[in-house]
């Protein structure tokens, strides 16, 4: 037998490649879905490390912006033991409305008493809001609060600049909304007997006709082909929080003119005054 004749035959060099890259891509499959569990892993972690920060009877802070998301946020924390102290609303500079919403302050005070919390407001430009919103947070501070919620569900620099505000004011920032599916979310919403108006919507994004509609089932439904947040939690719509298991009884307000400002259709809300009394 020849030298050349005892030599194995030349490797499938093609074949070889081709088996080598079906193993790359099972790995790296392999290695997306174990990155894919292990981001809704620390997830659901990191939501249940912020809702366990609250011990029972401990009093929270929340931003308060009158509407669903700050609403539901606070209540979510409550069920873990926190205790309503304070809610902080920055007003526009006349100090009649509240900055994000348009609410009259009138109906944010209505909604503070029926939590059995303080309001603390700041009235601020756009320009000045970030100084003003730590002022407020250190007035928080000093009546013995070390923790604010905030009712974001996404956008990592929403949470970036509320944990530094907080950080800025010696508290520590809670966000027990975040990263809910918004579906689920809107529907818990719901079941939790949360009654949420609809004041706000973004021009040529949703309907002008949903303004004064509350959140239902129906809401949902009509809201789905329209290709939005269903929580608007992009800034589709806003809403105004006019019961809830949070408040001793209803806020009863009356709705006012509609109002396109800088892009945004706004529904004017009124505060029944005579309501409450009646109901006292």
């Amino acid at each position: 037998m020849s030298p050349l004749s005892a030599c194995p035959p030349p490797p499938d060099r093609v074949g070889i490649r081709s088996e080598l890259a079906g193993r790359s891509a099972a790995h790296i499959s392999v290695r997306s879905a174990l990155r894919s569990t292990l981001r809704s892993a620390l997830t659901r972690l990191e939501n249940g490390a912020f809702r366990a920060a609250v011990t029972a009877g401990k009093p929270v802070a929340c931003s308060w912006s009158g509407g669903k998301d700050s609403a539901f946020a606070l209540y979510r924390t409550l069920q873990d033991g926190g205790r309503p102290a304070a809610l902080v609303t920055m007003l526009t500079e006349d100090g009649q409305r509240s900055r994000s919403h348009g609410i009259h302050r009138s109906i944010l005070e209505a909604q503070a008493q029926r939590v059995g919390a303080a309001l603390v407001v700041r009235a601020t430009s756009w320009t000045t809001y970030e100084d003003a919103f730590v002022d407020a947070l250190r007035e928080v501070r000093g009546m013995g609060i070390t923790e604010c919620v905030f009712g974001d569900i996404n956008f990592d620099e929403n949470r970036a600049w509320e944990e530094q505000v907080c950080r800025a004011a010696e508290l520590s920032a809670l966000l027990p909304l975040w990263q809910l599916e918004r579906e689920a979310y809107v529907g818990d919403l719901i079941r939790h007997g949360f009654r949420a108006k609809v004041i706000a919507v973004k021009n040529g994004t949703i309907p002008k006709n949903f303004l004064g509609r509350e959140i239902d089932q129906a809401l949902v439904r009509d809201l789905r082909p329209l290709a939005v947040d269903i929580a608007g939690e992009a800034g589709e719509y806003h809403t105004l929080v006019i019961d809830c298991p949070l408040f001793d009884s209803p806020v009863h307000v009356e709705d006012g003119d509609a109002v396109l400002r800088d892009g945004v259709w706004f529904l004017d809300q009124h505060y029944d005054v005579g309501t409450r009394a009646e109901n006292l």
